[in-house]
């Protein structure tokens, strides 16, 4: 008997620190893969969440960038804020930085486009905060 329970007191405390993991990744920060995202010319080169999981994280990412390859303005659900900044260097390609917040994290997406030394990432117009389409 004394075995058991002291075998149900490690199954619940593993349970436990396994659940523990998991809300912590849920809400810690995250820089999330980037292989194989972006569309056309523009490709994601970094992404980091916060509070959002790295699979919701691409996802967005994908669609951002899909948006902004093809000139349309960019628009997530549930947002509650945008914002952007650019950063240029001598010699190498402008990397755009789209931030969308939420009630329950954020995400930077680190962008790159186009073909020449210098080229940037479209510059995104959004939509209403709130409206449009993933996550």
């Amino acid at each position: 008997m004394a075995r058991n329970l002291a075998r149900a007191g490690a199954l619940a405390s593993l349970v436990a620190l396994c659940a523990a993991g998991v809300s912590t990744a849920a809400t810690g920060r995250a820089e999330c893969s980037v292989e194989k995202l972006g569309a056309s010319s523009v490709r994601v080169v970094q992404l980091r969440a916060t509070g959002i999981a790295c699979v919701q994280a691409r996802r967005v990412a994908g669609q951002v960038a899909a948006d902004l390859a093809h000139g349309r303005s960019v628009s997530v659900t549930g947002s509650v804020g945008f914002g952007m900044t650019q950063q240029t260097c001598t010699g190498c390609k402008t990397t755009t930085t789209v931030t969308i917040t939420y009630p329950h994290g954020s995400l930077a997406i680190s962008l790159r486009g186009g073909s020449g030394a210098n080229s940037t990432a479209p510059v995104p117009s959004f939509g209403p905060p709130g409206g449009g389409s993933v996550i």
